[in-house]
């Protein structure tokens, strides 16, 4: 287990990928932000409230890596413990909180 172990939650939309990082001991969020105009030149990166920064990459992949390099920039990758996803296509199939493994 990490000495200091967070939870990632993300929520990807379909131009938008909304994030926070949580304490796993307490809830407490730590970090939030939003990668919003993804796949258009207006695509930008806003974490804590903070103004937005054009995404150098406009893709969900150029998005993710943003969120990654502030996840970096505060000494928080090697914290990720567990990653919570938002799925809204699970139909009647998944109408419950499900536990997804590689």
């Amino acid at each position: 287990m990490n000495e200091f172990p967070v939870v990632l939650v993300i929520n990807c939309g379909s131009s938008s990928i909304k994030f926070s990082v949580l304490d796993a001991s307490d809830c407490e969020v730590l970090m939030s932000g939003i990668a919003d105009g993804i796949n258009s030149e207006n695509a930008f990166l806003s974490v804590n409230g903070g103004e937005p920064a054009p995404l150098a990459h406009h893709s969900y992949e150029g998005a993710l890596k943003a969120i990654a390099f502030e996840l970096e920039k505060r000494n928080l990758n090697d914290s990720v413990a567990l990653i919570g996803h938002r799925i809204a296509h699970g139909g009647s199939i998944f109408t419950e909180s499900a536990i997804i493994t590689g």
